[in-house]
């Protein structure tokens, strides 16, 4: 890339990776998870809530989606408090 960093990189949901690359391009470069495998993630961790809960798995599976920061934060505030929960929620963050 005639050593320019890119300005944004979209990876699967690898932490390992996401480690590397940020400590290889630091602040200059976004590494953003993909949204297709953030989903699959979510919906596969938390498949037993699809017809035990599912008001609490619609609000896991809207998280990646929603239209604001405010609306975000407001949504993973009730998230966290569920008591099911793991890091995947958290990839999205």
């Amino acid at each position: 890339m005639n050593c320019v960093l890119p300005p944004t990189i979209v990876i699967e949901r690898n932490m390992k990776l996401y480690a590397g690359l940020k400590e290889s391009f630091g602040s200059e470069t976004n590494v953003l998870f993909c949204y297709f495998h953030i989903l699959k993630t979510l919906k596969t961790q938390y498949a037993f809530l699809e017809n035990e809960r599912p008001e609490e798995y619609k609000m896991l599976v809207d998280l990646p989606i929603v239209d604001s920061v405010e609306e975000f934060e407001k949504l993973l505030t009730k998230v966290e408090q569920f008591r099911y929960t793991n890091e995947y929620h958290r990839l999205i963050v």
